[in-house]
């Protein structure tokens, strides 16, 4: 067996404790995780030194730049300055210094549920909702007056999807994983998509009997 991967998880951060913290799912991922696989989870606010420095400012700049530049194509009717500021405090700026001075020592970080990802270390992302991906655009806002292809936030998350930077996004929901493939009608992301449904499957002689349950409850819900 070959060295383990190291993954990083960035639960235990202040930056996701206030987005979803510890969650079930997550933990039960990594209870089934195979054995070749080692996590880090820091906590605190870590240190830096002037390599760790010059890296993660030289790769908060190029991101910072590469969102400038597809901002300035945004649609007129929004607040430049109040999306900008609202994006960059969602991402947290001085906690991502924090995790991305684990690089030279994790091969990749794991992202859950708000995939908040500035850092210059490899990242997979695991989604429930496609709306949390767009956080902090779509908050409050009616989902039917929004044009999700005009939002500058649109095309800064398809750069860092498309990017080789990502490595994969799972969902375990079927209208999440067909909503992805729609939404930015890009091949080099669609290779990175998976479903990976939950639980266990389900031996054939017991389908029929599941199907049935399931209409039942539609039938008394009145759908």
């Amino acid at each position: 067996m070959g060295a383990a991967m190291k993954v990083l998880i960035p639960w235990k951060t202040p930056l996701y404790r206030n987005l979803n913290g510890y969650h079930p799912l997550l933990a039960s991922l990594i209870d089934a995780a195979p054995e070749n696989l080692e996590f880090v989870v820091p906590e605190g606010e870590g240190s830096f030194n002037s390599e760790s420095y010059y890296r993660i400012i030289s790769e908060t700049a190029r991101q910072g730049a590469k969102f400038g530049e597809i901002f300035v194509k945004s649609v007129p009717h929004i607040d430049a300055d109040k999306y900008l500021s609202d994006f960059l405090w969602s991402r947290n700026p001085a906690m991502q210094m924090f995790l991305d001075t684990f690089a030279p020592d994790v091969d990749l970080v794991l992202h859950h549920t708000t995939p908040v990802h500035m850092m210059s270390i490899p990242f997979v992302c695991h989604l429930e909702n496609i709306e949390t991906l767009f956080f902090p655009g779509l908050e409050k806002r009616s989902h039917h007056t929004i044009n999700l292809r005009a939002e500058p936030i649109f095309d800064f998350i398809k750069w860092q999807l498309e990017s080789d930077n990502c490595r994969g996004v799972f969902t375990h929901l079927k209208r999440t994983y067909e909503t992805l493939n729609r939404c930015f009608n890009s091949e080099k992301i669609a290779r990175k998509i998976r479903y990976i449904p939950l639980g266990v499957a389900v031996p054939p002689s017991f389908r029929e009997r599941i199907d049935s349950k399931i209409a039942g409850i539609r039938e008394r819900k009145g759908g």
